[in-house]
């Protein structure tokens, strides 16, 4: 019988075992993670040497959806041996599920299990009820009836609230600055009574760890996608966390936001490329949606800053932005004639300004398809002249070297392949432009070289590309 069993083997062992056989993506949906674990209950039940390596597994990610639920998992947690169990490091992860129209949030009682289980991540989904045509969204205000207890008293990483309404922007803002382990928050389909920005005198001075890193805010009811995106940036203080003068940042991030369709319904804003206590980058994302929740148009600006050291520029101890990614993917490549690229002019011409990168992906992507049609309207000299003759444009293929305003300017129009001399019209040299010198990094993909040796061979035989 130990040999059928295990009994023979090392614990490690065993437990390696059960690992590869069992799902290791417990947490994408609540149906998938019970129907799973139960799976895992009979063999749990098998005999003591199964029984130990799968409990783990079981408590691997939790679910706490009522008061009940929470007081039964402290029960565990508080009990003599379980301390001296498995379970402690094997908590990895425990949901919070609340609606909003529950009479008395419960939420702080969560404190209990945080402060034991210190290796656990809580992420909290606080809902609207759907599907009732005469529902009423409702407030979530989980700590305004017992002002003693904070909202810092929860270790959350990552809260979502879906269909809430609030009074005002900052009684978001506030909210989320007072968990302060708080890594990221996303609001989908909020309701603000005054939409009016965010009062920053009213907000609650953060830890100094600052742990939030990514806020997204979508489909919120009469809101701008712009709204949306500058909310989101003063809920992460992206100015401060980066060092930049407030108007700077302002100025750049109305430019980066006269780019972004009104058709748009969703702003996703992240801090990148910690220094220490700062960031010397921010990514803001803003989409349209399409069926599914991540697809659809995009627009999407990587912005990075330079922060002058001890003993430089010592009149000033400002962070500058130095640099402006754009990655471009639209279904309508024609959208981006009437871009208004004018826009950014100020912010380019900054003297601390290095480049704006027009940046896209593998030759079949939308990005590369939008990255052409811009890069034609340079050739033309109908779009994008003045950062053209600044040099400081550039288009930049992901992992690639960028081609240069100082490439743009020269691109050559004919080329000597094999004695076959070819010209290349607007289109054609936007494309070769485009494609890396080196080997490409996506497998089909061309080099220049290569997409000219292509151009001859199908030319050669009539068709014209």
């Amino acid at each position: 019988m130990s040999h059928a069993t295990g009994a023979d083997l090392p614990p490690e062992t065993l437990s390696q075992i059960f690992n590869c056989i069992t799902p290791t993506r417990l947490s994408l949906d609540l149906t998938e993670r019970r129907r799973a674990k139960r799976q895992l209950i009979a063999p749990s039940l098998v005999c003591k040497h199964w029984s130990e390596p799968l409990r783990p597994i079981l408590f691997r990610t939790l679910e706490l959806r009522d008061i009940e639920a929470v007081r039964f998992l402290k029960s565990i947690v508080c009990s003599p041996g379980f301390t001296t169990s498995s379970l402690p490091g094997a908590i990895w992860q425990i949901f919070i599920h609340q609606e909003a129209t529950e009479a008395k949030s419960w939420l702080h009682h969560v404190h209990g299990l945080s402060t034991r289980l210190r290796e656990t991540r809580f992420d909290c989904t606080v809902v609207s009820p759907t599907g009732d045509p005469a529902y009423v969204p409702n407030r979530w205000a989980p700590f305004e009836s017992i002002p003693s207890i904070t909202p810092s008293y929860v270790r959350l990483s990552y809260l979502t609230l879906n269909g809430i309404v609030f009074t005002t922007t900052t009684e978001l803002a506030r909210l989320i600055d007072n968990f302060s382990t708080l890594q990221r928050c996303t609001c989908n389909k909020p309701t603000f009574l005054d939409p009016s920005p965010v009062v920053q005198s009213c907000r609650v001075r953060r830890r100094a760890s600052m742990a939030l890193q990514r806020c997204e805010i979508s489909r919120c009811r009469d809101m701008a996608v712009s709204v949306q995106a500058a909310l989101a940036a003063d809920i992460v203080a992206t100015a401060r966390r980066m060092g930049v003068d407030d108007r700077a940042w302002d100025a750049t991030l109305e430019a980066l936001l006269a780019l972004v369709p009104n058709t748009f319904k969703g702003a996703f804003v992240w801090l990148d490329d910690q220094d220490g206590s700062m960031f010397d980058a921010a990514h803001i994302s803003c989409r349209s949606y399409g069926p599914y929740m991540y697809t659809g148009d995009c627009v999407q600006a990587d912005v990075k800053v330079y922060r002058p050291s001890a003993g430089q520029d010592a009149g000033s101890s400002l962070a500058h932005v130095v640099s402006i990614t754009l990655t471009l993917s639209f279904v309508d490549v024609e959208a981006m004639d009437t871009i208004d690229w004018d826009a950014l002019r100020a912010v380019v011409d900054s003297p601390h300004m290095h480049y704006l990168r027009i940046n896209h992906l593998w030759s079949r992507s939308k990005s590369f398809e939008v990255a052409k049609r811009i890069l034609c309207s340079v050739l033309r000299r109908t779009h994008l002249t003045w950062a053209l003759e600044s040099g400081k444009l550039q288009f930049n293929r992901h992992n690639s070297d960028p081609a240069t305003s100082a490439d743009i300017s020269s691109v050559p129009a004919k080329h000597t392949i094999d004695g076959t001399t070819i010209t290349l019209d607007i289109a054609e040299q936007a494309e070769w432009l485009l494609l890396p010198v080196r080997q490409p990094l996506y497998p089909g993909d061309a080099t220049r070289e290569e997409y000219l040796q292509q151009l001859v061979v199908t030319r050669a035989s009539g068709v014209r590309r």
